[in-house]
């Protein structure tokens, strides 16, 4: 195989980064007014760990400080969080936030080649989370802004309040991304016909074309054609890093929640987040000029449609798959922006009940007592697979915690109200 590589290195986040030096004595004050002197060892949800100048460890629970060393434990946990400094933590949604602009510095990103090793004609590529192996040779200059792409996107999941771990399964130490000098190559390795682009899950690996990257070529020489759109990218790429939840979610959510990150508005690696609402009338409005639907004909039908009659579905005709794909996007937007609280807490909630299902379910399948067969099927020992983690159900199972106690009718008139009050009309039905 003739490789080249090529490292993207320095990548680091544009905006909210914070800088962690150790933590420090500080006087801690409980609900009677008594003082104590300690370093936080670690924050949590109900409690603090702190360590005395003796070197004694207590666990605090934080009911017994008052609110201000309360508030400052629970900053300095969602602080930890987004650092990486603390893991399996959740921070309560109520004190989690929706992020501004998030990306990677155009100027951070370091290219530098290896030495070709073999014979054939891919080449490897490697930013700090991706690996690519293409079919033709690119310049730095154009790899370092494909992988900008990667990168960026992958930030700005882990900045949204979704509850996001994206890193790698099935034993691979990068995402895997193909990338394809002719639509041809790309569907003769198993691309679909009519698309942009694919994320194979059975595989773990993203493909895409050249041209759905914005690649053409003058000369013998690839270059990008800033005029192209990214969305393609984006979406497939954002199904590829929500791997470990897709088998418990529904397809609309799949769906939605891609059409959600694709419609952020992206340029030189830098996510605009806070311009969700504004993306959001554009996109509607551009759907609309199109002659599109913007309707759900019946929310509970669609909220609890299976993977098969969704692909029957999105299969009648580009029109009917775009309508489709609408319909997810305004109730994954309406779920994150306008349900309840305007901050998406009821979101949050069904995010972490489908990641402990998640957990659940890669466990399951990790469990060596669990017989694998080539085409992707599985046997289990009588009485090993859990009722509620069936393949048929286990996709709704949560839908629950987004009702939040409503009935489907009372659900399509707050999501009327909520796009009424937008001035964006749709039409929903229970």
């Amino acid at each position: 195989m003739k490789s080249t590589y090529i490292w993207v290195i320095g990548v680091w986040a544009l905006f909210g980064c914070r800088v962690f030096a150790s933590e420090i004595a500080r006087t801690w004050t409980d609900v009677h007014g008594r003082l104590m002197t300690a370093t936080m060892l670690e924050p949590g949800n109900e409690s603090v760990k702190v360590q005395m100048p003796g070197g004694v460890v207590h666990d605090i629970p934080l009911e017994r400080l008052i609110e201000s060393d309360r508030l400052y434990v629970r900053q300095r946990m969602v602080d930890w969080v987004e650092a990486g400094k603390l893991t399996g933590v959740r921070i309560p949604p109520s004190q989690r936030t929706w992020p501004r602009s998030v990306g990677v510095s155009p100027t951070s990103v370091e290219v530098r080649f290896s030495e070709e090793k073999s014979d054939d004609n891919l080449f490897v590529y490697m930013s700090e989370d991706f690996e690519f192996t293409v079919d033709d040779k690119l310049a730095s200059s154009v790899m370092t802004e494909v992988a900008r792409v990667f990168e960026a996107t992958r930030t700005l999941l882990l900045a949204l309040p979704w509850g996001l771990r994206c890193e790698p399964t099935g034993g691979q130490e990068r995402f895997q991304a193909r990338l394809f000098e002719t639509r041809g190559n790309y569907v003769r390795a198993g691309g679909p016909e009519n698309s942009g682009g694919v994320y194979m899950r059975s595989s773990k690996v993203f493909m895409i074309p050249f041209s759905s990257l914005g690649l053409g070529k003058r000369s013998r020489t690839w270059y990008m054609d800033r005029n192209y759109s990214n969305s393609t990218l984006i979406h497939e790429v954002t199904h590829q890093l929500m791997d470990e939840i897709l088998p418990v979610l529904p397809t609309w959510m799949i769906e939605g929640t891609a059409v959600y990150v694709e419609n952020l508005p992206y340029r030189w690696g830098t996510f605009r987040a806070h311009e969700h609402e504004r993306e959001m009338r554009a996109y509607i409005d551009r759907r609309k000029r199109a002659g599109r639907h913007i309707a759900i004909d019946s929310l509970e039908a669609f909220m609890n449609m299976d993977r098969a009659t969704w692909h029957a579905q999105t299969s009648i005709s580009s029109q009917r798959m775009s309508e489709m794909y609408i319909a997810s996007y305004l109730l994954v937007y309406y779920f994150c922006h306008l349900d309840d609280d305007s901050h998406g807490s009821s979101f949050m909630r069904y995010m972490d009940a489908v990641h402990d299902d998640a957990e659940r379910w890669n466990k399951l399948f990790a469990d060596p007592k669990v017989v694998k067969f080539p085409d992707g099927s599985f046997r289990f020992p009588s009485g090993h697979f859990p009722e509620d983690l069936s393949r048929d159900t286990l996709p709704f199972k949560h839908l629950g915690l987004l009702l939040d106690g409503r009935s489907y009718a009372d659900l399509a008139d707050d999501i009327l109200q909520a796009y009424r009050k937008f001035r964006i009309d749709v039409n929903i039905r229970p």
